[in-house]
Parts: C-alpha cells; structure tokens; sequence
C-alpha cells in the first residue's frame, strides 16, 4: 500500500454463528502500509480481504 494514504479494509471470513445462509462474517477496519491483518483459519474455511482508499 501507499505510504500516507488512508485505507479501510473489509474482511469477509467463515463464521458459524452468523445467522445467514452463507454464515459470513464482515469486519471493517482501517489500515495503511504497516498495517498486519493477522487471523487464524480453521482448516476447510476462508477468508477474503478487500480494501480500497479511504475518499476524503
């Protein structure tokens, strides 16, 4: 990521205890370019992250 640039990352992971039929959860967080996203995954289950510049 680019130094000095303001980002949101959206973080789609399995969750069981959501109550959806895909039971994914969603977590939103900032970040920037020392930023460290650490989960853990469960074997069988995934995690995506999307993060896009924060508009001012």
């Amino acid at each position: 990521l680019t130094p000095h640039i303001e980002y949101e990352a959206t973080v789609y992971y399995d969750d069981p205890e959501v109550l959806t039929v895909t039971h994914v959860g969603i977590e939103r967080m900032p970040v920037n370019n020392h930023s460290v996203i650490d989960r853990e995954i469960k074997a069988n289950n995934g995690m995506a992250i999307h993060i896009l510049p924060v508009c001012k």
